[in-house]
């Protein structure tokens, strides 16, 4: 497998990233390329090296796959442009793309979010027709009653400080802005969210919604999805949800990270294969870890 070097940027950033070509070359021609980037203030090698055995993985199943520091971050430097961290990271994901446009002749484009990643994933698939799909794993979240009963619901079945866990639950469970400190910027406005969901699933991006056990505190059962967002249930064909309720967020589990690359595999072989066999798995698929 061929791993190169790259290094690209524009306002006087130098962002650096390891391109990883697909075994097949002719078959990826057809299929969008794979972008990763850092977790929180983590190097682009994903935590736990999660995202260097994905890359490898889907390069594989032969998938183009670009994974990169940010301006600021791991290798790359910031750039000069006086725009906010926010800002310069979607721009610097937009760069990415424009560079391998340019460099590879690549046009389409899948975002793979993790964490805070997927607070900048979002906004760019909103604005960039060039992404036919986005992965959002532990994004966006909204408490709903429902949520709430069954948040109390699993305490009652652990009756230790239940008073005061309810009375904290219940200061927060009706405001839809819930969120874990240290893991995302403020969540936008939740029918602002959904609204642009709509308008993603209608322009044609295949969008896969991915929660853990490890943001319970705002989501809880794979339902809630539909719970938080209604409207979207109308493009339901575009979308999918799903909810790993016994991973922690870091996927530090080998069991829990074949089960992610399962589902990812099988999302990015039954959205983009083209002639490829959905479910099939290559040797490289039980080789992760």
């Amino acid at each position: 497998m061929t791993e190169l070097v790259v290094d690209f940027g524009a306002d006087g950033a130098n962002l650096v990233g390891i391109y990883t070509p697909a075994a097949n070359s002719d078959l990826a021609a057809r299929r969008p390329t794979i972008l990763f980037w850092n977790v929180g203030v983590s190097h682009r090698v994903g935590p736990q090296r999660l995202y260097c055995d994905l890359a490898r993985i889907f390069a594989a199943l032969d998938f183009n796959v670009l994974r990169f520091d940010l301006g600021g971050f791991g290798d790359s430097i910031a750039g000069s442009s006086g725009k906010s961290r926010h800002e310069q990271e979607i721009n610097d994901i937009g760069t990415a793309m424009d560079y391998l446009s340019a460099s590879y002749n690549q046009t389409k484009f899948v975002l793979i979010g993790f964490c805070s990643g997927a607070a900048t994933a979002h906004p760019v698939a909103v604005v960039d027709r060039r992404v036919v799909g986005l992965v959002m794993i532990d994004g966006y979240g909204y408490t709903t009653w429902q949520h709430g009963i069954r948040h109390f619901y699993r305490r009652l079945l652990s009756p230790a400080n239940i008073w005061s866990r309810m009375i904290r639950y219940l200061q927060t469970m009706f405001k839809p802005e819930v969120i874990v400190p240290g893991f995302f910027l403020d969540f936008p406005e939740r029918g602002v969210v959904e609204q642009q969901i709509v308008g993603l699933a209608t322009r044609g991006v295949n969008i896969l919604f991915l929660y853990t056990g490890g943001v319970q505190v705002y989501f809880n059962h794979v339902r809630q999805f539909w719970e938080m967002f209604p409207v979207v249930r109308k493009y339901a064909e575009m979308i999918t949800v799903k909810y790993f309720a016994g991973c922690n967020h870091m996927f530090m589990y080998k069991e829990n990270r074949i089960e992610l690359l399962h589902c990812l595999q099988h999302w990015l072989l039954d959205r983009f294969a083209m002639c490829a066999a959905v479910g099939d798995k290559s040797e490289s698929t039980r080789e992760i870890i």
